[in-house]
């Protein structure tokens, strides 16, 4: 139940065990990281409208139906958005794990062949499939299944540096990190961390 919430589930006169997920709140207003307990097999749905609760967001305004869990990775474009039909336990969830709880409604720009700029606001959660389907219907066009997105080069270009950028930081991070934890035999016999 939602409101004065207990999540326990009982399966076979077992107690389902706690998950404890580190969760990002990403808002406009802020952008905090609480550690939350959850039951496995809570569907995501009730898990975001727990999250707004502990947040102190209003649950019944249209936009905190707009907010969902991600995932992320570690290039910002590869995260997976969680499916609010599922239980937690379905995306192999570890204890301590990162999720964001963040806004998955974003404006897009779409050019079309004609040079015309439409701006849709889309949910980062749907396949392209889907925002093909959106995007076609929004302008009226009848067969949704012949058309599909492309990047333009000078957009490509701008992606592809900044993700080189990212690469090129993470690696140098994580030699970083590797240095720090390396020990050296100092001349008079003890040894010192590098830091």
């Amino acid at each position: 139940t939602i409101g004065r919430v207990h999540f326990v589930t009982v399966r076979f006169g077992l107690k389902m065990a706690s998950l404890y997920l580190k969760i990002r709140i990403v808002s406009v207003d802020s952008d905090i990281i609480k550690t939350l307990e959850f039951d496995g097999s809570m569907l995501v749905r009730d898990a975001c409208a727990w999250i707004c609760e502990r947040a102190g967001h209003d649950s019944t305004d249209g936009q905190a139906q707009q907010f969902g869990l991600l995932r992320p990775d570690e290039y910002p474009s590869k995260g997976i958005w969680l499916d609010m039909g599922r239980a937690l336990e379905y995306y192999g969830l570890k204890s301590g794990e990162m999720l964001e709880y963040r806004n998955k409604v974003r404006p897009l720009d779409v050019r079309t062949m004609d040079g015309i700029l439409h701006t849709l606001s889309v949910d980062d959660s749907l396949t392209v499939a889907e925002l093909t389907k959106l995007f076609s219907e929004s302008i009226g066009l009848l067969k949704y299944e012949e058309f599909s997105f492309t990047v333009d080069e000078e957009t490509m270009e701008k992606a592809m540096k900044r993700q080189s950028l990212h690469t090129m930081f993470t690696k140098f991070d994580k030699k970083l990190k590797k240095l720090k934890k390396i020990s050296i035999l100092t001349d008079d016999g003890g040894k010192s961390k590098l830091s």
